[in-house]
């Protein structure tokens, strides 16, 4: 897997469904708007640190109903971070009306953001020349692709569970979508492509990537029904390259 170090980057391209989460990151690369994307997490930490603690979840139900209710915009990014950083565990999911309804997480003086953090993380996405943060997934891709590209896919992770959870953003990423997903990949010849996914162990993606190489690695879970599920499960990288 070392061909990745050898790559002589001219462009790269990121991208995702979650419009909000996509507006997030050209808030943070754009040295302007990060600026001012610091100022209202600024405000949003020191509110939140000022409410007290059997108030702390009204504040937090309140600030969940702006973000649904507001355009895309700076402020609505703060709060994107906000959430996150005081919903449970960390999740993001939304309902069928796209309505983010994660409960509260209890969590007593949490860290709402890093100025420095974000700082760095934008000026190290600046200094990748020609990068470009897209609102799209793989089944519609719109850059057309050839053999000087390398692609890394990180899709909806099929369940491998009765209580996995795949609906992020009020849809379940089906089997039919991941065969679709597993021939628009087909498709990019020439491409050097990585994939990541669950190991259900049932020979599902070793059907739908034959000729692929498929090797298994242990990653920590931190979201599950309960403790106990918060353990190391098997993910497969699948590649199709040496």
């Amino acid at each position: 897997m070392d061909v990745i170090a050898n790559f002589d980057v001219k462009n790269v391209y990121a991208s995702e469904t979650n419009t909000d989460l996509v507006n997030l990151w050209n808030h943070v690369v754009n040295r302007t708007e990060r600026y001012a994307l610091c100022t209202h997490l600024e405000a949003l930490q020191s509110e939140y640190y000022a409410t007290s603690s059997d108030m702390q979840q009204a504040l937090f139900l309140h600030k969940r109903t702006l973000f649904n209710s507001m355009p895309a915009s700076i402020e609505k990014s703060a709060l994107f971070i906000f959430l996150n950083k005081t919903c449970f565990n960390g999740l993001y999911r939304t309902n069928q009306k796209n309505e983010f309804n994660v409960p509260f997480g209890k969590y007593q003086n949490p860290k709402i953001y890093e100025k420095q953090l974000i700082h760095d993380i934008g000026d190290a996405l600046k200094t990748i020349r020609g990068v470009k943060i897209l609102n799209q997934d793989a089944l519609r891709p719109s850059i057309e692709v050839d053999n000087s590209y390398f692609i890394y896919v990180d899709p909806p992770y099929r369940p491998v569970s009765k209580t996995s959870f795949t609906g992020y953003q009020g849809f379940s990423f089906t089997d039919e979508q991941q065969r679709e997903l597993a021939q628009n990949c087909n498709k990019w010849a020439g491409a050097k492509i990585l994939i990541s996914n669950s190991d259900a162990g049932d020979g599902f993606f070793e059907e739908l990537y034959k000729g692929w190489h498929i090797e298994r690695i242990k990653e920590r879970r931190a979201v599950s029904a309960s403790k106990a599920g918060r353990k190391p499960v098997s993910t497969l990288l699948i590649r199709n390259y040496l």
